[in-house]
Parts: structure tokens; sequence; C-alpha cells
């Protein structure tokens, strides 16, 4: 099992920097396939807004993202390695 530091580390290996990220707000999505994203990140823990942000994102691992709550690592740490 991965811990939340080899995610972190993975993530920064796949990566050589961090994009700045910003929303405006969640946008209803009549997309069932991002209304089952959103479902399932807020099933995994992650608060309403964090999950529409996440769920707009195609750079966005779901798998990855469950994992990480999963895992043990906090919202915050999570949302920081995903975005």
């Amino acid at each position: 099992m991965r811990t939340c530091t080899d995610e972190v580390r993975s993530r920064r290996a796949e990566h050589t920097g961090m994009s700045s990220f910003t929303v405006s707000g969640p946008r209803v999505s009549t997309d069932p396939v991002r209304t089952w994203r959103v479902e399932q990140l807020q099933a995994a823990g992650y608060p309403f807004y964090d999950a529409h942000a996440l769920s707009e994102r195609a750079d966005v691992d779901l798998h990855v993202a469950v994992e990480l709550l999963r895992a043990g690592c906090p919202v915050e740490t999570a949302l920081r390695i995903l975005l």
C-alpha cells in the first residue's frame, strides 16, 4: 500500500512544476461522467466545492484522488498534490 508521502514523490516526479488553479465557483454539470466523478469524490471525503473543482480537471486521476484520502492524507494535502 502506498503512503501519502509515496504519492507526493510520485506526483512530483511526473510534474516538473506546479501550475496555479483558479475556480470561480462550481457549475452544475449535465455531463453524467462529471456528475459521477463529483459523487465519487464526495463519497471519498472531498467537500462539495473541492469535489466539483477536481471533477472539472481532466488531468486529475480520480483513482489517485480517492486513494490519497484512503491512505490518510488530509484533504488539503491531497489537493496540493493533485492541483
